[in-house]
This record gives C-alpha cells, structure tokens and sequence, in this order.
C-alpha cells in the first residue's frame, strides 16, 4: 500500500498518524501508540509507509531519553517537501496565490490586482497558470501538488463549490470548482474566504491546538470563521456559518448592504468607520482632513488617533465598543480559547484593540479565559487557509 494513492490516503490510521505528528511531533512510535490508540504493530507498519513515502521523516535516536530499559527512542516528524497544494484567495481589490506545504510554510507566491470587471474567465486563467508553473517547479524537487483551494469573498456553497454571491466582484452562481475541474483534473475545494483562514490558523498559525478559534475579518467587510474540537470548521447546515457582519448590534442603526439597519458590519466596517469620521470631523471645529476625502482609509484614522486626533478615537471607541458586544455573544454561546483578528489596522493597531478587548470582557457573561491574538499570515492568511483545506482533504 502507498500513500501516492488517492484511495489508500483515507485510510483513517493513516491519517491519524500524519495528524498526529505534525500536531505533536517529534514523536516516538511509542508515543504515537499512546497518543493515538493504533497497536505497535500497526504504528510500525503505517510508520514505514509514511517514511517511504516521504510524508515523515526520521531523526534518529534521542540521546539522554529513554523509554524503558532499551534504546534511545528514534522520534518522528512531518517532511514539508513531500506534499504542497495551491492556495488562491479572490479578495476585493486582489488575486493572492501561493504554494504551502505540510508544513504550512509558505513558499511562492503571486499577486494581480483586480476589479469588478476583472472576468470570471481571467481569474481562472490566472489560478491555472500559477498551478501549472508550479507543478512543474515542484516536480523538479520530489514536490507533489494535491490540488488546489479557492477562497471567495460573499456566500459560498462548499459543497458544489459554486461563489453564490461575491459582490465585490459581481459574481452570482459562478462554479469556480467545475472551471478549474476542467482545466486541472486535480482535487478542487471552493469556500468562503473568512471561514478558511480560520482553517490555516489552526492548523499552522499562532492558535495552532487550541482547541476551539474564533477568526474575526475586518475590512471592507466583516466575517468570521470557528473551528471547534473534533468537529472542525464550522460551515452551518447550508454553508453559511460565519456571517458575523450581518449579526444586529444596534436596533434601529445605520442601513446595511444587505438591506437591514444596525448590522456589525454597517458599524465597523471600512466604509462605515471612514464615513462616520468624516461626517463628525466636518462638524469639529478646528477640524481638517489630512487627505482628500476620497483617499481616507482605516489605516489613516487608527493613525490620527494614535497622534492624539480626538474625533478619530471617539469614532474607533464607538466601534470598538460595538465589535466587543459582538464577541462577547460569540464567546457566550462558544467559549473559545483563542480570538484571532485579522484584517485592517482598526482590528489589529495597539492603539484600538485595547478598546476592543475592553468592550469584550464587559459583555461577557462569564470571567474570560480565551486569549487575543493576530492572524498569523497577514495577507496571505486566505491563501495559506484554502491551501489548508486541500491538504487537510487529501491527506490530514
């Protein structure tokens, strides 16, 4: 039996093996007998096929460690250059694609800018080019790609793998999985972009074993991914878990895209923080904008405010405090261990996440036990979590 089969890599043992030692590697076989319950014969046998493979790699006895009266145990661990996938993440403004590992390192990437006029037809011919080049390059190195995953903004059925709705791009009902199908022939994931950077967060980032995450995107838009214990990534019974943005926060508030008022998402997001900035700092006196208003990002308020401009931290305050009541409801029904934030400097400056996590730990219920951190692959963290998604299909 060889792992280079496709049918013979869902043997569970297998995988569980592969789980394990990246997760807790270096391990002994001993200890992956004790950690996964497999027989010494069976971690043995499986253990050599894997190192056959090229899967694992052995780094020979440990010395001063003993396990019982015998040898210095030989410990095992994943081999990154084995296996890699292609991640491809279809943000707003940009197509990401990137090569990662079984070791979640990153390893080339490619960025295109894109628009709302960029055509189904180009972001597939792009995602194709960059998988066939580095097909081939890994080739050359004993490097094979199991296939590849995409990451869209908007409502996505995993399932099918069809982008229902990605309205920075104009897309309704496009099957991106079946596009790519055609042209590949190599395993294809297609999901919602949020969901999947949670995916490569807890699998190689800085909430690795945590156990449970809540991933929170902030930007142009806002979602959230949750991966919880033995279950996984949350996907919801129709594929729409993690509509964070769309959860009601103020009764009454601010129309939203979707056609609702007092959504998180028509509070905090980019447009929201920069329109209500400019519309109190018009009214400010002694107020002048530092850039023309067309030009005014997140980025630049969490700056002012920073600087001391006291219109920019009432305005980051006010959306602090709405995001907390929003985390709080999460961290009330799921107990998380790790909150991760991703996205823009709102999300991720020291000067407002203070605020943040103050506006948090006042709306929740019960004393916090759960730890704030940032996403570990800024701009790629889509990419290097669709690529996630196929590694974790095909081999995990």
């Amino acid at each position: 039996m060889s792992v280079r089969n496709q049918s013979e890599m869902k043997d569970s043992n297998i995988r569980q093996i592969i789980r394990t030692v990246l997760q807790q590697g270096p391990v002994s076989r001993s200890e992956l007998c004790r950690l996964t319950g497999l027989t010494p014969p069976a971690v043995s046998g499986l253990t050599k096929i894997l190192l056959e493979d090229g899967i694992l790699t052995e780094l020979g006895p440990v010395n001063g460690k003993r396990e019982g009266a015998g040898r210095p145990p030989s410990l095992l661990k994943v081999a990154g250059k084995s296996h890699a996938a292609i991640g491809v993440e279809i943000g707003v403004s940009r197509l990401r694609m990137g090569t990662v590992n079984l070791l979640g390192k990153l390893l080339d990437t490619e960025v295109v800018e894109i628009s709302s006029k960029t055509t189904v037809d180009d972001v597939i011919h792009r995602s194709v080019a960059f998988y066939r080049r580095q097909e081939a390059k890994l080739a050359a190195q004993g490097t094979r790609i199991v296939g590849i995953g995409v990451a869209v903004t908007g409502l996505v059925d995993t399932d099918s793998g069809i982008s229902r709705f990605a309205p920075n791009l104009g897309w309704r009902n496009v099957n991106v999985k079946d596009l790519l199908v055609q042209q590949l022939g190599s395993p294809v994931i297609v999901d919602n972009n949020v969901r999947l950077m949670a995916l490569g967060e807890e699998w190689f980032g800085r909430a690795r074993n945590s156990g449970s995450i809540i991933l929170v995107q902030v930007g142009y838009g806002v979602g959230c991914g949750i991966v919880l214990p033995k279950l996984g990534l949350l996907q919801g019974s129709f594929n729409g878990a993690g509509e964070f943005g769309h959860c009601t926060i103020l009764p009454g508030g601010p129309m939203c895209s979707c056609g609702k008022r007092g959504c998180l998402e028509a509070l905090i997001s980019e447009r929201a923080i920069v329109g209500t900035y400019l519309q109190r700092s018009l009214s400010a006196p002694n107020s002048a904008l530092p850039v023309p208003p067309e030009n005014l990002t997140v980025n630049i308020i969490v700056r002012l405010a920073a600087d001391g401009d006291e219109v920019a931290q009432s305005v980051l305050r006010e959306a602090a405090a709405f995001l907390g009541i929003g985390l709080a409801n999460l961290v009330n029904i799921i107990q998380p261990t790790q909150i991760v934030f991703s996205g823009n400097a709102f999300a991720l400056s020291p000067t407002t996440r203070g605020w943040i996590e103050e506006s948090t730990y006042a709306h929740c219920f019960d004393q916090p036990k759960f730890k704030f951190s940032n996403a570990t692959f800024r701009n790629y963290q889509g990419v290097v979590g669709s690529a996630t998604a196929i590694l974790e299909k095909e081999l995990l």
